[in-house]
């Protein structure tokens, strides 16, 4: 038996868990002298963000008082955009740069 596994009270803990080893399907088995019964599935999954891709982006000009759209495709990730984990990746854009250009008159 692989010692990362315990029961603390009834409950299963896998310390240091690791997406290869341990992603899966759980079920607690109870057995007593009046039978056996066994629960509903747990299903173990690790989540995960890949980085963006190392491609550049080509310069988008926007002018002032006119509205710019700068898309996002966020990178492969789980869970996805429609989780009920409460986990959902969360997307903003951060000014890193400003150029600002000034007429001489």
């Amino acid at each position: 038996m692989d010692l990362r596994y315990t029961l603390v009270a009834g409950n299963l803990v896998i310390s240091s868990p690791e997406s290869i080893r341990d992603t899966g399907s759980y079920q607690c088995l109870a057995i007593n002298r009046c039978g056996t019964i066994i629960s509903r599935a747990a299903i173990l999954k690790f989540g995960y963000l890949h980085d963006f891709p190392p491609d550049s982006r080509r310069p988008q000009t926007a002018y002032e008082g006119i509205g710019a759209f700068l898309a996002c495709q966020p990178p492969i990730h789980y869970p996805g955009n429609h989780s009920t984990s409460g986990l959902q990746l969360q997307t903003s854009w951060k000014i890193t740069e400003t150029v600002r250009q000034h007429k001489n008159i």
